[in-house]
């Protein structure tokens, strides 16, 4: 019983500190399916004021040829899969679709976004990132459900967090109930 003992503290210790950062993780978004505001109070904000692109319109508008030139410099292994003229925080723009998400540039100012599921960054018409916005609903949603922001792993590290879950509380039990059984033995002999 001693070496039962033994190995399941060893094993519980060991899970109890790598499963840690994933039960916390793992609390937070739960929390925030439950308690979106209070969860979003706790992060940075991440508003930021576009009216300087407004007050920066361009002599001649971007063309065609230059807006793609920007669009691929990002996700270069990646083609477009369309391109089309949208209207975007106000701004006349050209959106490039490519499969990690959308190169958006305003035709008038220069700037422009690139934004995936994950994120949306902004930069001027130099090409210098001016904001950053993190899509946590997204981040913590897809995270919650699968364990991971990405689906390409599927479901196995969520898979793999609930069976060293299962084995945290089998070992749990056994590291709280074996001194128990071994008192109440004794006293069962006396």
């Amino acid at each position: 019983m001693r070496k039962t003992m033994l190995i399941a503290r060893s094993i519980h210790s060991w899970l109890g500190i790598l499963l840690m950062p994933w039960i916390i993780f793992f609390g937070i978004t739960g929390l925030y399916l439950n308690h979106q505001e209070l969860v979003i109070s706790w992060l940075p904000n991440s508003e930021y004021n576009e009216a300087i692109f407004r007050q920066n319109y361009l002599e001649n508008s971007v063309s065609r040829e230059i807006a793609q030139t920007i669009a691929n410099k990002y996700w270069k292994d990646e083609d477009s899969l369309s391109v089309e003229n949208v209207v975007y925080h106000d701004f006349k723009s050209l959106r490039f679709k490519k499969p990690s998400g959308y190169i958006i540039i305003s035709l008038n100012t220069g700037h422009y976004y690139v934004k995936s599921n994950y994120r949306r960054s902004t930069f001027d018409q130099n090409g210098y990132r001016v904001h950053t916005k993190i899509y946590w609903p997204y981040i913590f949603g897809i995270f919650h459900r699968t364990g991971w922001i990405n689906w390409r792993l599927q479901t196995v590290l969520a898979d793999l967090s609930a069976i060293a879950l299962v084995l945290f509380g089998v070992t749990g039990t056994i590291v709280w109930y074996l001194p128990k059984h071994r008192r109440v033995m004794r006293r069962l002999k006396q």
